[in-house]
């Protein structure tokens, strides 16, 4: 069984993202004018990704998002084989986090009007436009201070974490700074449709089925005692 207290920490990362956007949804609140400009829908797109720890140990992997809203993150340890996967999927309302061949998966609880981008405030506490672009798309040198590149806003939260999003993706973080030292950044960023394969587990994969309920922002009790198992076809 792959390690829950790893497997959660991952999942928790790519999903505090969501978690805030999903905060500011309540901008709908403001006047229409204070409200940023972004796409209608959600913006499909894959992109590498590379999380440092605070004690230096890397990780690498692939994001991907669906034009549903449906994400995969796959993170694997330097100098490891295994491949840690955390999938949301939101048009079966499921996620499923696995390693070493093994899986979880339980339900999602998402918004009564759908899981749809949500609309960002100007006038947001700790936001402000980014001054540079960043070279973070396809083929880019990943600088953050590029001439050309993805428009970016800054935000600092009020712990002091530092996040860089991106409008072009629905303000999608693609550089999160933690004050414990951990570093998320994307890069190598193509928009279009991934494959919608990637966000189920492989055909023949063993599930390990959990009745813990997990939110747009966070999944808890995941592989939890009475779980039932079954294989995907």
């Amino acid at each position: 069984m792959p390690s829950r207290r790893f497997l959660l920490a991952t999942f928790c990362c790519v999903m505090a993202g969501a978690l805030i956007a999903q905060n500011w949804s309540k901008a709908s609140a403001y006047p229409s004018t204070d409200l940023l400009p972004q796409p209608a829908g959600w913006v499909p797109f894959s992109a590498d990704a590379e999380l440092i720890q605070p004690g230096g140990q890397k990780y690498h992997g692939r994001f991907l998002r669906a034009s549903d809203g449906s994400t995969r993150f796959t993170l694997t340890p330097d100098r490891s084989a295994v491949p840690h996967i955390t999938i949301r999927n939101v048009t079966q309302v499921r996620y499923y986090i696995g390693a070493n061949g093994q899986w979880i998966t339980g339900p999602m609880d998402l918004p009564p009007g759908g899981y749809k981008p949500h609309k960002y405030r100007a006038s947001m506490k700790g936001l402000s436009p980014y001054a540079d672009k960043l070279a973070l798309t396809k083929g880019g040198d990943r600088s953050l201070r590029a001439a050309k590149g993805l428009d970016a806003f800054r935000y600092v939260t009020r712990t002091g974490t530092v996040w860089l999003l991106a409008p072009a993706l629905n303000y999608y973080p693609v550089l999160k700074v933690f004050l414990d030292g951990r570093r998320l950044e994307f890069s190598e960023i193509e928009i279009g449709e991934p494959d919608r394969s990637q966000f189920v587990p492989p055909a023949g994969a063993v599930l390990t089925l959990s009745d813990s309920v997990a939110g747009i922002g966070r999944v808890s009790g995941a592989g939890a005692p009475g779980a039932r198992t079954l294989s995907t076809k």
